[in-house]
């Protein structure tokens, strides 16, 4: 789109680029395929056009005029309710084409609408590091990928390079050992006390109540991760039983001024405790950070909904716990229903890696035909808020983007929104600048500059590079 940023529509201000909707100091979101069509009918306002345009424009493809009909008329009726009460008079009803009834008037280049900030920060405010903690991190991301991107929510751990495969891996899995609950540091103690208490008082005591009664085995934390020369050369990863408890309580809280001194505690063990074989001081869930390509090189876009961490961030394809061996034999899921059967352990009762990779493209994509051969595994990095690790992987789908965004839209755990780019350096590096996508999730723009950079070769990152500085310059 070309008009401009903000645009007059009536007694409403039209935000271009982030696509949504002012009135006064209210904003109204659209939705992502509402402020799509806004864009268009901005954009097409005085030109000639057919509601098959408009399809292709918010779609990408034309699935026959009963369809153009049915989902089109959806969303003209969503974007009509955002000009309540007066939607009559500013978008059309039951036409073809769909217009716009008010012209759009192009706000001067120095217009500038006094309206509050309301872009959704990952979380409410930001870690307050020591100084030893501050020159770790920064040690950390002095590495080519944080200085291509301008991104620091994010540290590499262990990197692959070239990536890894699904057979470059063996799991084991100890059920016999210490539980975490043995093994956590009295800080961890003490915040996980603190947590209960302040949910108790909050009035979230049933929920509380169901967290503990939770087995232990619903998840898997990380134990280590160290190269098996005597095991046909492979990465060995080690687990244990863990209880999603742990994770609610005390990792995803890790960046409040309540868990402080844990955090300064633990900061060390977690940058280097992987690489050190020494034992993790945080539940250190095992989980996976996947970026999803299509096979029209798209790049798949989820954003979270207003979930207690990274609040309506958007990130690039699916992230995922990996379930434990508990998973399926409980009725304590986290998903609307409880029926799903996304197992990661086989029937021997073994973490199988495999299964935990094809069974999140099932699960977060609503996909079925995806194969071992599809997955790059890039290494091991740690958020910064959460010092969370997770394990990097993208997957080449054999599917079209316009299949993996449905999939993604029916899956159990639906996103807000889901969206697409292009893989490539234009497309990525716009998509990071522009404010289309306000907040991102803290691996997710790696996740994409890795998918890239498979693709096309090591050079990309110098692209990525010139193109941010050149955006960031410009902004």
């Amino acid at each position: 789109m070309s008009r401009g940023q903000f645009q007059e529509i009536g007694d409403f201000i039209f935000d271009c680029t982030a696509r949504c909707l002012w009135r006064k100091s209210t904003r109204i979101d659209p939705g992502n395929n509402g402020g799509k069509l806004l864009a268009f009918l901005v954009e097409k306002h005085s030109t000639d056009y057919t509601n098959e345009d408009v399809e292709r424009f918010i779609w990408g493809e034309v699935l026959g005029r009963k369809v153009v009909n049915a989902r089109l008329h959806t969303e003209v009726t969503k974007l009509r309710k955002c000009f309540e009460p007066h939607g009559d008079e500013y978008i059309t009803r039951n036409r073809n084409p769909v217009r716009l009834k008010k012209t759009p008037r192009l706000m001067p280049s120095w217009y500038k609408p006094d309206l509050p900030d309301e872009r959704p920060r990952l979380t409410t405010s930001a870690p307050k590091d020591e100084p030893l903690a501050q020159r770790l991190w920064l040690q950390a991301t002095d590495h080519e990928h944080n200085r291509a991107l301008h991104d620091f929510e994010w540290a590499w751990i262990l990197p692959f390079s070239p990536p890894l495969r699904i057979q470059d891996f063996y799991l084991t899995y100890s059920n016999d050992g210490p539980t975490y609950e043995d093994l956590m540091p009295p800080l961890a103690v003490k915040a996980l006390k603190s947590w209960r208490d302040d949910q108790t008082k909050k009035g979230n005591g049933a929920r509380v109540a169901r967290l503990e009664a939770e087995p232990v085995g619903l998840q898997v934390r990380l134990v280590g991760m160290r190269f098996a020369h005597e095991v046909a050369q492979r990465h060995h990863i080690e687990l244990a039983p863990a209880k999603f408890l742990y994770y609610v309580a005390i990792q995803q809280n890790l960046w409040t001024e309540e868990l402080h001194e844990l955090r300064q505690l633990a900061f060390g063990n977690a940058m280097r405790g992987i690489n050190e074989e020494a034992p993790l001081m945080l539940p250190s869930t095992f989980a996976i950070h996947m970026s999803a390509i299509s096979s029209d090189q798209k790049a798949l876009l989820r954003q979270r909904d207003k979930t207690p961490l990274y609040p309506l961030a958007w990130e690039a394809g699916p992230g995922e716990l990996m379930h434990g061996p508990e998973y399926t034999k409980t009725e304590f899921l986290h998903h609307r229903e409880t029926h799903e059967h996304f197992p990661h352990f086989n029937d021997r009762g073994e973490p199988d890696l495999s299964l935990y990779l094809r069974n999140t493209v099932r699960e977060e994509l609503s996909y079925e035909n995806a194969k071992d051969d599809d997955f790059w595994i890039h290494g091991m990095a740690v958020e910064w808020r959460t010092l969370a690790p997770k394990l990097i992987v993208h997957y080449q789908s054999d599917a079209p983007i316009g299949v993996l965004i449905e999939g993604a839209k029916r899956s159990p755990e639906r996103p807000k929104a889901v969206s697409a780019i292009d893989l490539s350096v234009d497309g990525i590096t716009k998509s990071f600048t522009d404010g289309r996508y306000p907040t991102w999730g803290p691996t997710s723009k790696l996740a994409l500059l890795l998918a890239l950079m498979h693709r096309d070769g090591p050079d990309q990152i110098t692209e990525v590079e010139s193109s941010m500085n050149q955006l960031d310059s410009e902004s």
